[in-house]
């Protein structure tokens, strides 16, 4: 009878094992050493993210000087149609549990978007996104995504970015029309042919190329309607085209950009550049502007 128990049990491990190896699963990270196996040893966008750690390395090194810490997890999906490996930080010792859990679950629902989840071709999907936090305090995080997708068989990749900011206060997402008035002067800045252009994709022009030449941003109108329109993600999960996000310096706008331009391409512009369109009242800016902000 014993050795009956025992057998049963052995196979219930097994069981369960194997369970914990289909997709969906996630892997926990800490300091970069991951804490269990890969879902599967042949997923291409887990050895994307792997082959990705050097590049990456300095910015997740970066120190900030913050009550709470920051721990890495990764969202995998793995199976015929669809190979996604997803980055994203969550925060451990706010010294505030409930405000923590609802915070890092504001994180995680905007790492793993909707859209993602509904793909639907028969094709393998492959997606590995990583993240890398731009700017960190008490009152304010900043958290860039980025990866390239690509479906099997089609004839070019697609280049994925997004940003989330979260006032960690209200446990709120910080979009572009909360903080900023958004006008024709606020656009014209970004319309600067001087304006600094931070895109890694070698076919990203200048910001006028961009926003002046090239469409949806031709015209002044459009962009303001597209920078209104920026953060925010519809009710089905999918992703905007334009986000923003905080740099020690620098506000940092993302936009759409044609494929051979890179897909996406990002411009970033000094606060005290922008000071007389903040919306002051906003707390965060207390980060950037200490006598601003509620």
């Amino acid at each position: 009878m014993r050795i009956n128990n025992i057998l049963v049990v052995t196979i219930f491990l097994i069981l369960a094992l194997l369970t914990g190896a289909s997709g969906g699963m996630k892997e926990a990270v800490s300091a970069g050493v991951s804490t269990v196996p890969d879902a599967k040893t042949g997923s291409v966008a887990q050895q994307d993210l792997k082959r990705n750690d050097e590049k990456w390395r300095a910015d997740k090194s970066v120190t900030w000087p913050t009550k709470y810490q920051i721990i890495t997890e990764t969202y995998i999906t793995y199976n015929d149609t669809m190979d996604i490996a997803i980055r994203y930080p969550q925060i451990v010792n706010l010294g505030d549990e409930e405000r923590q859990i609802r915070i890092n679950d504001l994180i995680r629902s905007e790492a793993v978007p909707g859209q993602f989840h509904d793909y639907t071709d028969n094709r393998l999907f492959t997606l590995p996104i990583d993240f890398k936090i731009t700017w960190q305090s008490d009152n304010l995080l900043s958290i860039q995504y980025s990866g390239m997708g690509y479906v099997k068989g089609t004839p070019h990749p697609n280049h994925f970015f997004y940003t989330t900011n979260i006032d960690i206060a209200q446990v709120k997402k910080v979009i572009l029309k909360d903080i900023v008035r958004i006008d024709e002067d606020f656009v014209e800045k970004f319309r600067h042919e001087n304006i600094k252009t931070v895109s890694p994709h070698p076919g990203a022009l200048s910001g006028k190329k961009i926003l002046i030449d090239s469409t949806p941003f031709n015209k002044v109108d459009d962009t303001i309607r597209h920078f209104y329109e920026a953060d925010e993600v519809d009710q089905k999960g999918r992703l905007p085209s334009n986000y923003c996000y905080f740099t020690p310096d620098s506000l940092g706008i993302s936009v759409y950009a044609p494929h051979f331009m890179g897909g996406h391409a990002e411009f970033e512009i000094k606060y005290e550049d922008i000071a007389e369109n903040i919306k002051a009242e906003n707390a965060v800016w207390r980060d950037f502007f200490p006598r601003t902000g509620k």
